[in-house]
């Protein structure tokens, strides 16, 4: 981020760090890497935090800065038999 804004604009503040809640980021096809947290920023932004090898924080981007990265959702695609939260079968 820093070198990105114009001179007299500030960088977004963390509002709140959310747990990864299950999210996973693979490198085109690699082995999926846990996301610990999500930072939320003030302008809107949410940021992946995942830990490197050295246990430093590494922030996977998947905007094209980090070529290849994919994130996975921990829930299950809505289709083939699967229904969304608070539906019945009936519906």
């Amino acid at each position: 981020m820093a070198g990105s804004r114009h001179s007299g604009e500030r960088e977004p503040r963390v509002v709140t760090p959310l747990a990864g809640g299950g999210w996973t980021f693979s490198r085109a096809g690699g082995k999926q890497n846990p996301i610990l947290a999500w930072l939320v920023f003030d302008n809107g932004d949410v940021k992946a935090v995942a830990v490197d090898l050295q246990g430093l924080p590494y922030y996977p981007t998947g905007d094209g800065t980090d070529p290849g990265i994919v994130f996975t959702s921990p829930l299950p695609p809505i289709g083939d038999g699967e229904r969304p939260i608070g539906t019945s079968a009936s519906e």
